[in-house]
């Protein structure tokens, strides 16, 4: 199954304290998915890494992505349209750059299940080719 990995789920891995932090890591050493994560979360994710716990659990992050089974993809030419029209769409959700490529990607891999909990944005949007975000954390 083709899963992609939010921001805010990132950072509660990260964090320990986090109430999501062991049924996170639990669903990400799931070796049957295939774990797509965004460019625009990875750097996302590096920025409030740094920010809250310090650049080594941003290197720390980068590391885990080469060692792991996660897919690095950056957003294409063609995502640009779609990202527009996501954020033109739901302009008074204010989605923002992050979660409209995160979208336009996931549209673009053909799943609609997304590790997230922005539940604020991702229970909201439709995504092509679905009725809604299979949310599995």
């Amino acid at each position: 199954m083709i899963v992609i990995v939010d921001t805010c789920a990132v950072i509660a891995i990260f964090d320990k304290r986090h109430p999501s932090n062991l049924q996170l890591k639990e669903l990400l050493l799931t070796e049957d998915n295939l774990f797509i994560i965004p460019s625009t979360v990875v750097t996302e994710a590096c920025y409030i890494l740094n920010n809250r716990f310090g650049v080594k659990f941003e290197i720390s992050f980068i590391k885990e992505i080469i060692k792991t089974n996660f897919i690095f993809e950056p957003v294409q030419f063609e995502d640009l349209a779609r990202i527009i029209e996501l954020l033109e769409k739901y302009k008074d959700l204010n989605l923002g750059y992050c979660d409209s490529a995160i979208i336009a990607i996931s549209e673009r891999f053909g799943t609609n299940k997304i590790i997230t909990l922005d539940r604020k944005h991702f229970n909201v949007v439709i995504p092509k080719g679905f009725d809604y975000f299979d949310i599995l954390i």
